[in-house]
């Protein structure tokens, strides 16, 4: 069997059909030809048949109208979650290079395109900008900085700063293989990820531009949990096992972004008391970066 060049891995949990079928067809208009990539639907619909049933409707329908598209169809026994599912569809794909996307997420234009020609022969992984969207306009846009020529340094950047956007992440799938792939933790799937890809030394580049938009919304995902906190107070002490890379400014930046993450599911969650206990511990730690990622992030 021919090896192409792109694998895309699409997992998808309790999602309408034609909100899939945006994402797919954004992968289809992302630049390379339908030769050259394929396109892996995960379904994780084990506990719900109606989704599973019309996910089995679309991708018949996709591949009738068009029979040059590599889509195909992968479906869990049980329900697994985000991680697995991901997993799941690279053990089943054939491309040189993995890349992701989500099912209420899409890829602009040129996606697949710039990010296999910039990879291609020079790194192992690579990322790229993501701009998240409310549906209506841009609202958040994510950008790095970050010192790719040394690796302690890419470390602790990504331990302040997450490099993370799974849906920008291109990586030789023999390669994410073999650092074994999406972690199967509740939160932070991508930050482990990219934290492993880190520690494996591999080559990594960054393409500094905007070609995926995520969407942020409150309706199901495949990654939500029941406890996000507890997730986050995991990787909080994660995060604890380096704190000798860090000086005491670094560390309560780290300090201030996890509280303002409490805080801010306590409020989504209308649990106020810890929502103004965190927010105060949040501000504690380091007011000045506080009133920063306020005003940067408040809207």
């Amino acid at each position: 069997m021919k090896k192409l060049k792109v694998s895309v891995i699409v997992p998808t949990y309790r999602r309408e059909s034609d909100m899939i079928k945006r994402a797919l067809d954004s992968i289809i208009d992302s630049g390379l030809s339908k030769n050259e990539f394929e396109i892996i639907v995960v379904d994780d619909n084990a506990e719900h048949l109606d989704y599973r049933k019309n996910n089995n409707e679309l991708v018949k329908d996709m591949n009738n109208a068009d029979a040059t598209l590599n889509l195909k169809l992968v479906e869990n026994k049980v329900n697994q979650g985000g991680s697995i599912s991901r997993n799941n569809g690279v053990q089943n794909a054939i491309g040189e290079y993995v890349t992701f996307l989500d099912d209420d997420d899409i890829y602009l234009k040129s996606k697949l395109y710039e990010q296999y020609n910039f990879i291609n022969g020079n790194y192992d992984m690579i990322f790229s900008n993501l701009l998240i969207s409310n549906g209506e306009k841009i609202i958040d846009k994510r950008t790095y900085e970050v010192d790719l020529y040394d690796n302690k340094s890419i470390l602790k950047y990504h331990l302040m700063h997450h490099i993370t956007g799974t849906p920008t992440f291109m990586i030789k799938r023999d390669l994410f293989n073999e650092i074994g792939g999406f972690p199967n933790v509740k939160m932070g799937q991508e930050f482990h990820l990219m934290y492993n890809i880190i520690v494996n030394k591999l080559k990594i580049g960054y393409l500094n531009k905007d070609l995926v938009i995520a969407f942020a919304h409150d309706g199901p995902r495949i990654s939500a949990g029941k406890n996000k906190i507890d997730g986050e107070n995991k990787l909080f002490r994660f995060k604890k096992q380096h704190i000798d890379l860090f000086t005491k400014n670094e560390w309560n930046y780290i300090k201030m972004r996890h509280y303002a993450v409490l805080a801010y599911y306590s409020l989504k969650s209308k649990d106020y008391g810890p929502f103004l206990l965190n927010s105060l511990k949040s501000f504690s730690a380091s007011p000045i970066n506080f009133i920063i990622e306020l005003k940067k992030r408040g809207k």
